[in-house]
């Protein structure tokens, strides 16, 4: 027997987003905020990737960020939360990660998602890190991971590099 839809028993999820089925940015940034005390407990850093794919044609955007969710789904650890965003920006919580790791994740990002991206997009990622009582809320992490990100989009990639540039966040002296 078939339902109607209008019965309420498909409704999404107004936590996630649609395509990716990862959270959406506002579910996101409140999972985020939750881990920060635990963090702080057991002195531990964090890191925030925003991976942003530009200079995409609008139909293309959908199914972008559809394959880089996926890509991502398979390499992150069961802990890691993932976001879409925005239209052209997936975010990626580390719990542990230092800026260290942090930038040494984001360089295999550029190198290996260049391949998964049509030849006109470019992949920038942007890299906060947060350490353990820094004080810093989830709103403040990710204001610093959007910085990273638009100084890596901004960024010209070495000729000999996939078109790809990335950005770990850091206070102004």
């Amino acid at each position: 027997m078939d339902l109607p839809h209008s019965a309420g028993l498909f409704t999404a999820d107004p936590r996630m987003d649609t395509e990716t089925e990862l959270y959406n940015a506002a579910t996101f940034a409140q999972e985020l905020g939750r881990r920060f005390d635990r963090l702080d407990v057991e002195e531990q850093p964090g890191c925030l990737f925003h991976l942003s794919f530009s200079q995409t044609a609008p139909q293309l955007r959908g199914p972008l960020a559809i394959r880089l969710a996926n890509q991502l789904k398979e390499i992150v650890r069961p802990t890691d939360l993932l976001s879409r965003f925005n239209e052209t920006t997936l975010a990626l919580w580390c719990d542990g990660m230092d800026h260290l790791a942090g930038g040494e994740r984001a360089a295999r990002f550029c190198t290996e998602f260049s391949a998964l991206l049509p030849h006109q997009a470019r992949l920038a990622v942007g890299v906060a890190p947060r350490w353990a009582h820094s004080s810093e809320d989830a709103d403040t992490v990710i204001s610093h991971a959007v910085i990273a990100l638009r100084t890596a989009a901004q960024a010209k990639p070495a000729l000999d590099a996939p078109p790809a540039t990335w950005h770990v966040w850091q206070a102004a002296s």
